[in-house]
């Protein structure tokens, strides 16, 4: 790989890694934002069926260096910048979350919609929504004191591996749910391995193995697969919507939809096109 090409793509996980403690955001979206996302599945997948592995894990290891150092970096600055630019900010994700559904409808190869890509739209959005209803605090694991929490902690960190690779799934919004985002939080901060470790160990079995199947989906059934992504992401807009501004708050906010919208539309569709 060229070093420009390398520079990119560290580039792409740093954000990605950062975002992806934004409350709402989904990393498969910013993937699909940035043009990398089939290029991660499809390298993951590869390596598994042991196609050109030191290619693609090249790819993936400066992936997530890039994506280590994203969120090292941005989880020491995250509570100042959401709040005090946290409400507005929102607007910009959803025009940029809103751009990314006609770029998804494109890759899926459909000239024009079909009932049959209606539905497959619905099932993706009932779905996340389902998977959004589960109360939160399920798995509250504070500290390791024995190997069931070493091994609840493994299961939870397949859980994140999920959410990681299916857009409109919040990572964040997984943590919540499992009870340890603000835990996550502070090892990350303060580079606790012993919590971060079996994390890590679950998100690398759960990405190797959900990874094969997403890819096999997607090259055997690719338009309805990528119609149920869109109805993932379109499910996160309403969790990112922070609510209606008020006053002189519409001549930021709105700007601001419009922005996001336009980079990822007119710049995010050329650059999955030209990634690879």
């Amino acid at each position: 790989m060229k070093k420009s090409h390398n520079i990119k793509v560290f580039a792409k996980g740093a954000v990605i890694g950062g975002s992806m403690l934004l409350p709402g955001l989904s990393g498969g979206t910013l993937a699909i934002l940035l043009g990398i996302y089939d290029k991660l599945i499809k390298s993951v997948s590869d390596i598994t069926k042991r196609i050109d592995i030191k290619r693609n894990l090249l790819f993936l290891c400066i992936f997530s260096l890039g994506g280590l150092i994203g969120a090292i970096s941005f989880s020491h600055i995250l509570s100042s910048v959401l709040s005090l630019w946290g409400f507005y900010l929102s607007f910009l994700f959803m025009g940029a979350v809103i751009g990314t559904v006609p770029v998804i409808y494109k890759q899926s190869g459909a000239d024009r919609l079909s009932l049959k890509d209606v539905l497959s739209t619905a099932i993706g959005v009932m779905l996340s929504v389902s998977i959004n209803l589960i109360p939160e605090n399920v798995m509250n694991i504070s500290d390791i004191n024995s190997f069931s929490e070493f091994l609840l902690l493994f299961i939870a960190g397949i859980f994140i591996a999920i959410a990681l690779i299916l857009p409109g799934i919040s990572v964040s919004y997984t943590l919540l749910i499992l009870g340890i985002y603000q835990r996550v939080i502070d090892a990350v901060k303060n580079l606790d391995i012993l919590y971060i470790l079996p994390i890590a160990f679950g998100c690398v079995v759960g990405i190797l193995g959900f990874t094969r199947l997403l890819d096999y989906l997607m090259t055997k059934f690719t338009r309805s697969v990528y119609m149920i992504i869109s109805g993932f992401v379109i499910s996160c807009i309403p969790r990112i919507f922070p609510g209606l501004p008020t006053g002189v708050g519409y001549l930021i906010a709105i700007p601001l939809l419009i922005v996001g919208f336009w980079v990822v539309y007119s710049v995010a569709g050329k650059a999955q096109k030209n990634f690879v």
